[in-house]
């Protein structure tokens, strides 16, 4: 089809074509029949996305979310000020395996906080790898924390988490339940993957997939906490760990610990990681 640079635009914005998409920014058509109306193809696609829809779908989930932010954004603060000063007293103490946990950690948060920008853009699939990327690192820390084999193995780069998921469910039945269900409907491509997820703003705080991400991001925010304060034990007053001697640990939660868990969670987080929708999307 070849329109003329006179002609009315395709579009059907009444104006002259010159004057509109044959601006020198188009870079196709399509038409499905002579009655049916033509798409106009623009250069954009990355560009809107980013410094025209980006801005307009977060600030839906801003409004939308307000009150989810304010009390996530109260514990991922408390998690790296814990961080950070376990780090700076493991380092003065020359304490190399509680450092590089440290480290892990901070990856850990940031992969937390780059799934809540992605949810925060519009996207609803793609939170979920790097929540499942958050909660291996988090495996790999318990992992080196707890057993001079795997800091062995840890260092020499051997250390495999994703083969480790059971070590750490020990701990918490919520990584197994967690790691599987991010690997199965995230990570893996499944079915999920050939449904239509537009990047779109966000109209309902109760529109599925935002609730169930959200759910999974306070979750996830919450185990790490729990483990920063577990291999940071007497840093800081601690509200889940009793110390039973040499590095072994007790869960026990104490009452400022349940108030975290019912502000952050709502509930017990095994029952909440349950509970969890095998497909968010």
């Amino acid at each position: 089809m070849k329109i003329g640079r006179n002609d009315p635009c395709p579009c059907g914005s009444g104006r002259k074509f010159k004057k509109c998409c044959g601006d020198g920014g188009v870079i196709g058509l399509m038409s499905e029949g002579a009655d049916k109306p033509i798409v106009v193809f623009k250069k954009g696609f990355v560009i809107n996305q980013l410094r025209r829809d980006a801005p307009r779908i977060a600030e839906s989930f801003d409004r939308l979310c307000d009150n989810d932010l304010v009390v996530m954004d109260k514990y991922a603060s408390r998690a790296f000020m814990l961080i950070l000063t376990g780090m700076k007293h493991a380092e003065q103490n020359s304490h190399d395996v509680r450092a590089t946990c440290g480290q892990l950690l901070l990856n850990a948060l940031a992969s937390w906080l780059a799934a809540l920008d992605l949810l925060r853009d519009g996207f609803i699939l793609q939170p979920g790898v790097l929540l499942r990327n958050m909660i291996e690192t988090l495996i790999a820390v318990l992992c080196i924390f707890g057993d001079a084999k795997h800091w062995a193995a840890f260092q020499a780069d051997k250390l495999k988490p994703e083969g480790e998921v059971g070590t750490a469910s020990k701990v918490f039945p919520a990584f197994g339940q967690l790691y599987g269900f991010l690997s199965g409907t995230f990570t893996h491509v499944r079915k999920t993957y050939a449904n239509l997820h537009p990047i779109m703003v966000y109209e309902s705080r109760d529109y599925p997939p935002l609730d169930a991400n959200i759910n999974t991001l306070r979750i996830t925010l919450w185990l790490c906490y729990v483990v920063a304060e577990l291999v940071y034990h007497g840093v800081s007053k601690g509200f889940y760990w009793k110390a039973l001697g040499g590095n072994a640990f007790e869960y026990v939660v104490s009452e400022k610990g349940l108030a975290m868990q019912i502000e952050l969670l709502g509930a017990d987080p095994a029952e909440l990681a349950a509970e969890t929708p095998k497909d968010n999307a």
